[in-house]
């Protein structure tokens, strides 16, 4: 891709993509948050035990986003891309099905944590990559307004 041209059709139509699908996932997400302190305390847990448990995916997106950075850089964006929306729905399914415990929830939010967190990385890594210096600030900004 050249400086002059920057990204082709079907790069932009990805973009676009790739915003929207963002939009989609953060508000899924929100709406979850506000969920979870009502599903934890439905299960008997104080409201420090809830902090904590919405605290550990928060801590594990930390790891996770060092991690995945590194490994894009290395390996490609989609597969961690992928991953990160594989495990992050995979761990939404165990919530129904897995034992109703405090040690069982913290496990699955550290879990769910990492996977969302390795997205937003590889997704802003791809966009830079797309799109060339003069235009990447623009991309970037309706991205992250995402």
């Amino acid at each position: 891709m050249s400086e002059t041209f920057g990204p082709s059709a079907a790069q932009k139509r990805n973009y676009y993509l790739i915003v929207l699908s963002m939009i989609s996932m953060f508000v899924t997400t929100s709406t979850i948050y506000m969920v979870f302190p009502l599903f934890f305390e439905e299960y008997g847990m104080s409201g420090t035990s809830i902090g904590f448990l919405i605290s550990v995916g928060t801590f594990a997106g930390i790891v996770s986003s060092i991690i995945a950075g590194k490994y894009s850089d290395s390996h490609g964006r989609k597969p961690i891309l992928f991953a990160g929306v594989a495990i992050y729905a995979v761990v939404f399914f165990l919530f129904a099905f897995m034992e109703k415990s405090f040690t069982m929830f913290a496990i699955l939010r550290f879990i769910e944590g990492f996977a969302f967190y390795m997205t937003p990385v590889a997704i802003t890594t791809m966009v830079a990559d797309i799109f060339p210096p003069k235009q990447r600030g623009k991309a970037m900004s309706l991205y992250t307004m995402s």
